[in-house]
């Protein structure tokens, strides 16, 4: 039984440790697996190793990759696999983020595990719409534990968009690792199960951002570590703005879109001054290599407000926008259409597959316009618009311990990789090992099984085109310790030739010829390079270091061409030496041309014009102009004009007419001048209304005088009454100047006094303006008293709302005044001021017109306790006389020295004793009879005034207030809580004030038994404390 329940116990335990270990030891088993496909160290060579970046132009439909230089012959052709995003091309850079390849559920985010070394924005200060390129480098850092479906994730800053596209991670054979795509606001990249194959992932990306828009005038910094664990770099975005007005008649320009770089953006820009055109705007454009016009994305932007498509354009008659070739049209805008008209005209181009490759796109253009009374002008010019570009490449180390991998590459780029050079491989001790080793098409050859111990190699042969030493020996090591084999990467270089030449010339004066030319280098037909060339080197010239040969051993061709042959040469080139040679050509020319009119033999018509000769756009002196008439048949001619300059180029000569006739456009064919009567604009008019805010001022004037100015300058002026309203023009104007220019009128009124005057448009309008001044004087009624403040304040109102205020003193004399004051509102309605004085404590005030006067009011005694009547015997002392005898009361009662604070019980005038008396512990303060209020300002409702009254008051204040105050007056009375001083009114009649005499009697009763029974406690306590002291 004890065996059974043992065996049970043990079979229990096994199964346990089974679940739980066995799958973990799978794993170990794995991970062992994984572990022996050993990574490759790489050897440090004096050649400098390249990144291995791919460059790749960002299209939305599909990862393609590009070859590394413009001769496609240099690069191994790759086995890439092209990923495709989302084709529909309404869909938004969002969307196709959204259908990108899903992340494999159990794989990792690496942005926080320190996946990424470094990150670079160059450059870090942007102007607003300029781009930048971000450059990022990572390495594994897990320990090899990297899977299929783990990603990196980089944030974008919302200041910085980038341009959306993918980016494939392969390494040199091709192998995929994975792939990055990015969208506007950030870049994911996956990874492919050939992260778990390999040990020491690493590889780099980069893509373009463009700067969003920031406030004008503002730099703004733009902190970011790109969601990483990193560092924070800061890129800084700025948006100085620029002018408003616009600088040219017209300028062309163009760009390419963070959400899609497919496509090339182009825009004419016109009349961006908006002329008044002597003729129809007409703009040739040619679009150049790489791009395919889209005819369905043309839309006109008029005068910067409304958007119109080409088919609108041209059934609203604005013009004509013709397709005479695959990639060049022609817009023609209408005379009377574009006058005073600004015009932008958007398309855009789709770039080839030949043209994602191309660094720019260029675009020329050709435009032909003439404004108002000015002369026919011709512009050419292109704009180029640079491409995106974005790449990246991964890789990991494969052949496992004890293995070579030689790595044969061209020109340190280790992506240009070399088939067919072969190798010998040998110990330390110079002992081959093996055989010899020759690099498969991909430029790798691998030597297996080495011990540990030190080697090198050397290279045996190679293609002819190749440069290399048979003789240099490229030492390793195989270490006993390592878990990987080794890669040995070995560089080679084409051999290289040079091309020089020398310009010699024939014919000419040395002093003529050109300081310098320049000759340009041409490789297969494609332009390479150029080179200045001048006398100072006796007019020789070299092109060193050229590769002689591509990566397959095809020889280059070379060829040279001087650039700008100078006016009056001719060319020749042999081999790689170009010879000039003088022209003979005449040494003179003549000038000729006539003068149309094309003006129905309008009266208008001038009997002459004067026509003048420019020398390379300068005014000829010789002879500089020439009176054309109707007795020459309007011709005329410039003879024996030299043909060359001093330095054999060819002179050019134009001719302009002086003053173009009013009424007529001018242009220019070669040296015929044709003028057209044009529409002369119809005159204007400037009228205006004279409105008044002066509440209807009996003071307004009858009539006012209007003045009309022509740019600044007075022409002529109308008087304006109010018979007609105030209202008045002026009629039959001129609309432009002799020079086609448009007048400015403005108008402005002759000084009406008391008024002044704003000006809106043509309308008139005249605000009453006066100052007024307020002054009075402080009086005093109190005979001199020596305790009247020795200050006031008095308040100024306006409208009965305080205004300000002013303190009065006797060191003014009680004056003041109140100047500058506004005599009337915006409306021309006059102010209505009054003063108010700040209350003062036992006054009454009376304010009349300005003039304040205060009376001292009589002074209600404090009430005190009664005193004994005349006839009342004197007061018998205690039985204990005190040291000082008893006063006698007086005959008469006489108002106490000082006033008794109610707070305090008093001692009766009557009753003296030698000692203190005590205060009775709850003294009680006498009941002061209520006095009604008295308001401290009683004011008179005023009588309203009229309006006449109002005006007059305003500029003759101290009259119309006065006059006022005398029959409304203003008094004041101040009220006084308490009396501090003895006044110097006496109550003659001996009878207390009759405020409620019964009370009053009761109240003065009680107190006086209450201060009588004090007093006698007071003699008891004393005699008590002298008993005891005794």
């Amino acid at each position: 039984m004890k065996n059974k329940q043992r065996f049970a116990s043990v079979m229990l335990a096994l199964l346990l440790v089974m679940n739980i270990v066995f799958p973990q030891s799978i794993a170990f088993a794995d991970e062992s697996n994984t572990e022996d496909a050993s990574n490759l160290i790489e050897v440090k060579m004096d050649q400098e190793n390249s990144e291995g970046l791919e460059e790749v132009n960002l299209m939305p439909e599909t990862t393609i990759e590009v070859p590394l230089e413009e001769e496609s012959d240099l690069h191994n052709e790759a086995d890439s696999t092209e990923s495709e995003l989302d084709e529909k091309k309404s869909e938004t850079l969002d969307q196709e983020f959204k259908q990108s390849p899903k992340m494999n559920t159990d794989g990792s985010e690496l942005n926080q595990s320190g996946f990424v070394d470094n990150f670079s924005i160059d450059p870090s200060e942007l102007k607003y719409g300029e781009r930048a390129k971000i450059t990022v480098t990572f390495s594994d850092k897990s320990g090899d534990n990297m899977k299929a479906g783990d990603t990196l994730t980089l944030t974008l800053p919302t200041e910085l968009e980038g341009f959306v596209g993918s980016i494939p991670l392969n390494d040199e054979s091709g192998q995929s690792f994975g792939s990055c795509v990015v969208a506007k606001t950030n870049v994911v990249c996956t990874f492919t199960n050939k992260v778990a194959e390999l040990n020491n992932i690493q590889g780099n990306f980069f893509f373009n951002v463009q700067a969003g828009r920031v406030d004008e005038g503002e730099i703004r910094e733009v902190p970011t570590n790109l969601g990483t664990n990193l560092g924070y770099q800061t890129v800084y975005i700025s948006n100085m703005g620029g002018g408003t007005e616009p600088g040219v008649f017209f300028y062309k320009t163009g760009d390419m879109q963070p959400d899609n770089p497919s496509e090339v953006r182009w825009f004419l820009n016109t009349n961006l001054k908006k002329e008044w055109l002597g003729n129809d705007i007409v703009i040739k454009d040619t679009l150049q290599s790489g791009q395919t016009l889209n005819r369905d994305s043309f839309n006109i932007t008029i005068n910067g407000t409304s958007t119109i498509s080409l088919e609108e354009f041209h059934s609203q008659e604005y013009g004509e926008i013709t397709f005479t070739g695959e990639n060049y049209f022609e817009v023609r805008i209408y005379q009377n259409k574009g006058n005073q008209t600004a015009f932008s005209i958007a398309y855009t181009s789709k770039i080839t597959e030949e043209g994602k490759s191309q660094d720019y796109f260029n675009n020329s253009f050709e435009t032909n316009y003439q404004v108002l009374y000015g002369e026919l002008q011709s512009e050419t010019g292109s704009h180029e618009v640079e491409n995106v570009f974005s790449g990246g490449g991964a890789q990991g180390d494969l052949p496992p311990k004890g293995t070579l991998r030689i790595l044969k590459h061209l020109n340190n780029n280790e992506k240009l990789t070399l088939p067919g050079v072969t190798f010998k491989v040998f110990s330390e001790s110079g002992t081959q090992i093996g055989d010899e080793y020759t690099t498969n098409a991909d430029g790798i050859v691998e030597v297996p099984n080495l011990e540990p111990g030190n080697y090198y190699i050397q290279e045996v042969s190679a293609p002819e085109f190749i440069d290399f030493d048979p003789n240099t020996k490229v030492s390793f090591t195989i270490d006993k310790n390592a878990k990987e084999g080794i890669k040995v990467p070995i560089n080679n270089n084409v051999k290289t030739i040079q091309v020089a030449g020398m310009k010699t010339w024939t014919g000419d004066n040395p002093a003529n010829r050109p300081k310098s030319i320049v000759v340009e280098l041409f490789q297969n037909d494609v332009k390479l390079k150029d080179v200045i060339v001048t006398a100072t080197e006796d007019w020789k010239y070299s092109f060193p270091d050229l590769a002689g040969f591509d990566v397959k051993g095809k020889p280059y061709t070379y060829s040279v061409k001087e650039q700008v042959v100078p006016e009056g040469y001719e060319a020749t080139v042999d081999g790689y030496n170009i010879h000039n040679t003088l022209i003979a050509v005449p040494v003179t020319v003549n000038v000729e041309g006539i003068k149309t009119w094309v003006d129905g033999d309008s009266n208008e018509r001038p009997t002459k014009i004067v026509v003048e000769l420019f020398q390379d756009g300068s005014s000829y002196e010789e002879g500089a102009t020439m009176e054309v008439t109707v007795e020459n048949d309007w011709k005329y001619s410039f003879t024996e004009l030299p043909k060359f300059n001093s330095d054999g180029k060819l002179y050019i000569y134009t001719v302009k007419e002086k003053e173009i006739p009013v009424g007529y456009s001018s242009s220019v064919e070669g040296f015929n001048i044709t003028n057209t009567l044009i529409s002369v604009p119809a005159p204007i008019e400037v009228e205006g209304i004279k409105t008044w805010e002066d509440g209807n001022s009996v003071n307004r004037p009858t009539s006012i005088v209007v003045e009309l100015h022509q740019n600044g300058e007075k022409i002529k002026d109308v008087p304006v009454t109010a018979a007609k309203d105030w209202k008045y023009s002026f009629t039959n104007l001129a609309r432009y100047d002799e020079g086609g220019k448009e007048f400015v009128y403005t108008v402005k009124e002759q000084p009406v006094p008391g008024y002044t005057s704003t000006v809106n448009g043509y309308d008139i309008t005249n605000i009453k303006f006066a100052t007024v001044e307020v002054e009075g004087t402080k009086t005093w009624k109190d005979d001199e008293l020596a305790n009247r403040p020795e200050s006031i304040v008095v308040e100024l109102h306006q409208n009965g709302v305080q205004l300000k205020e002013i303190t009065v003193t006797v060191a003014g004399d009680w004056k003041y005044s109140f100047k500058d004051l506004a005599g009337f509102d915006e409306n021309g309605v006059a102010y209505k001021y009054t003063v108010k004085e700040q209350p003062v404590p036992g006054y009454t005030t009376v304010i009349a017109g300005y003039n304040i006067t205060n009376t001292l009011l009589p002074v209600t005694p404090p009430v005190t306790p009664p005193v004994t009547p005349p006839v009342t015997p004197p007061v018998t002392p205690p039985v204990t006389p005190p040291v000082t005898p008893p006063v006698t009361p007086p005959v008469t009662p006489v108002t106490p020295v000082t006033p008794v604070t109610p707070v305090t019980p008093v001692t009766p005038p009557v009753l003296v004793f030698p000692v203190d008396p005590i205060s009775p512990l709850n003294p009680v303060t006498p009941v002061i009879p209520e006095t009604p209020e008295i308001p401290e300002t009683l004011e008179i409702p005023a009588i309203p005034e009229t309006q006449a009254e109002i005006h007059e008051r305003a500029f003759n204040p101290d009259e119309s207030e006065n006059k006022e105050n005398s029959s409304n007056e203003v008094k004041s009375i101040n009220p006084i809580a308490t009396v501090a001083k003895q006044s110097k009114y006496v109550n003659s009649s001996n009878v207390l004030p009759q405020t409620g005499e019964e009370q009053s009697m009761t109240m003065m009763m009680v107190g006086f038994m209450l201060m009588a029974l004090g007093s006698v406690v007071f003699v008891r306590r004393k005699k008590s404390t002298k008993s005891i002291n005794s």
